[in-house]
């Protein structure tokens, strides 16, 4: 044999080995389990819907009653959650206490509008709720799940808005807000 013929073995060595032992450099080694992180479940969140027709009753307004004028009162505000897809529910109390007997005045759930921003409107039609020259706190609790007495399934899992209902006496006196349960 001729020395061409040898550096022509030599030639084509090379590259066969390196096919050869190819599949065994490229593989990958993970030695530590991978942390796959969970979907993070935020907490609701109520803002007041600046855009809702009049009246408008702002969170945490003083909303004076008539019952000589009124005939209901509707609220409007905007429930936030970053969670698309969670079916949300709402209650609505009187002067929550939850070491006393509950006033549930409304339920029900926040539409799902695969956005951020889920408008809720709700009306108290029953004004004899709030008697006549008293002050008194309507409580809207929003959370995914509520497991009775206005306590979310998930602690945390809530958000809270307020507004005082100042129910004027019969002969239209204002009520003395100090009276305001808390």
């Amino acid at each position: 044999m001729g020395m061409g013929s040898v550096r022509a073995s030599k030639t084509l060595a090379l590259p066969i080995l390196a096919m050869l032992l190819t599949p065994l450099t490229t593989g990958c080694l993970i030695t530590d389990p991978i942390d796959i992180p969970e979907d993070v479940n935020y907490p609701p969140s109520i803002v007041s819907d600046t855009a809702a027709p009049e009246p408008r009753y702002p969170i945490e307004e003083i909303v004076t009653l008539d019952r000589d004028v009124d005939e209901s009162l509707t609220f409007a505000v905007i429930v936030r959650d970053p969670n698309f897809d969670d079916d949300l529910d709402y209650e609505v109390y009187l002067n929550f206490d939850p070491d006393a007997p509950l006033t549930l005045v409304d339920f029900g759930k926040v539409e799902v509008t695969e956005s951020l921003e889920r408008p809720l409107a709700f009306t108290v039609n029953n004004l004899a709720l709030f008697p006549r020259g008293q002050c008194h706190k309507l409580e809207l609790r929003v959370s995914e799940d509520f497991e009775g007495g206005g306590t979310p399934t998930v602690p945390g899992d809530i958000d809270i808005a307020v507004w005082w209902i100042n129910s004027l006496s019969e002969d239209g006196t204002p009520t003395d807000l100090a009276t305001c349960p808390d």
